[in-house]
């Protein structure tokens, strides 16, 4: 099934702007509603905003020039260990 999953109103610089999405999905029409395909759709994007943000903007991973030997996976985990921390219960600097 495909199908417009959402229209949203993209504020920058104070202008609204028009966004439409589409998704494709091997679930039929008539296991699903377009409610429960919203949900899904957000959950993935909450994943998106919540951790590969964070690691790409708070931290620079994508601008990281470490490439080689076991050093990108020991960094890797230096920041998921770091995330961790700043999230755990009681810290409300970081969320």
């Amino acid at each position: 099934m495909t199908g417009r999953v959402c229209d949203r109103c993209v504020g920058s610089c104070g202008r609204p702007s028009s966004e439409v999405q589409y998704a494709v999905t091997s679930v039929a029409r008539e296991r699903v509603s377009a409610m429960d395909l919203a949900i899904w759709w957000r959950g993935d994007w909450g994943i998106e905003n919540r951790l590969h943000w964070v690691r790409d903007e708070s931290f620079g991973e994508d601008r990281c020039r470490v490439r080689t030997g076991s050093a990108p996976q020991v960094l890797a985990g230096v920041r998921n260990l770091v995330i961790n921390w700043l999230r755990k219960p009681g810290n409300r600097n970081y969320r």
